[in-house]
C-alpha cells in the first residue's frame, strides 16, 4: 500500500547530481530504491515489481537499471545484502537499508525539491500543429483523454480502498501524494476537453 500512489511518469535515466549548497536537488533512482527499502527488505526482482506495479506511477526504471544501481549502492555502503539459497535455482540477494543508506535518504529529504520541467510530446505536436489537419490533432487528444480517464479511475480506486475515514500521519502523507495525482488527472482531462472542443470548432469551419 505504502507505494501504490503518486502521479508523475518521470524518466529513470535522468539521474541528477546532488549539490549540497542549498540548491534544489532532484530525486535519483538510488533514492527511490532507498525509499522502498525503508518499508522492508527486498530482492532485485521485488524492487523491479514494485517499480512496475506501484512506484511506476511517478518514477520508472528497468530491471537492468535497478540491478546496476544496487551494485553501486552496495559499494557505497547504502545497502547490504544477504544471500538466499534457492533449490534448483541460482541464489538470490535480499537487500536491506543500512544506517549509511538511512542517513543518505534523510539528507536527500532535507534538500529543497525542484519543480520538474514539463516534457510533454503532445504539446510539441500542438505547437507544430499547423503542418497537419485538425482531425489528426483531435485523434491525438482523444487518445490522451482516454489515457487520463484510465489513470484517474486507477487513482480513485486507490483512494476508495485505502484512504477512507480518519487517517494517521503516515497515511495522510501518502494520501496527499495520491491527491496530487488525482488533481493532475482531473486538470488534464479538463484541458483535453477544452482543446478538443476548440479543434472540433476549427475542423467544422475548414469543412
Amino acid at each position: 500500500m505504502i507505494m501504490q500512489l503518486f502521479s508523475y511518469n518521470l524518466s529513470a535515466s535522468l539521474i541528477f547530481v546532488k549539490i549540497r549548497r542549498g540548491e534544489a536537488v532532484e530525486m535519483s533512482l538510488p533514492h527511490a530504491i532507498l525509499a522502498i527499502l525503508t518499508q522492508k527488505e527486498a530482492t532485485g526482482y521485488d524492487l523491479a515489481q514494485n517499480f512496475s506495479q506501484s512506484i511506476g506511477h511517478f518514477w520508472q526504471a528497468s530491471h537492468q537499471q535497478i540491478y546496476r544501481e544496487l551494485s553501486k549502492m552496495e559499494a557505497q555502503g547504502w545497502v547490504s545484502f544477504a544471500v538466499v539459497p534457492q533449490k534448483g535455482k541460482p541464489d538470490k540477494k535480499r537487500y536491506a537499508l543500512t544506517l549509511a543508506g538511512q542517513d543518505e535518504l534523510k539528507n536527500w529529504l532535507e534538500e529543497p525539491a525542484r519543480v520538474t520541467p514539463i516534457r510533454e510530446t503532445l504539446l510539441i505536436k500542438l505547437f507544430a500543429g499547423t503542418l497537419t489537419s485538425p482531425e489528426v490533432l483531435v485523434s491525438q487528444l482523444e487518445t490522451h483523454l482516454e489515457l487520463h480517464r484510465e489513470k484517474l479511475a486507477a487513482y480513485q480506486s486507490l483512494e476508495n480502498e485505502y484512504f477512507q475515514g480518519e487517517l494517521s500521519f503516515a497515511a495522510g502523507l501518502q494520501y496527499w501524494s495520491l491527491k496530487r495525482g488525482l488533481s493532475y488527472e482531473l486538470a488534464s482531462l479538463e484541458w483535453c476537453e477544452q482543446v478538443l472542443a476548440w479543434l472540433n470548432k476549427h475542423a467544422s469551419k475548414a469543412d
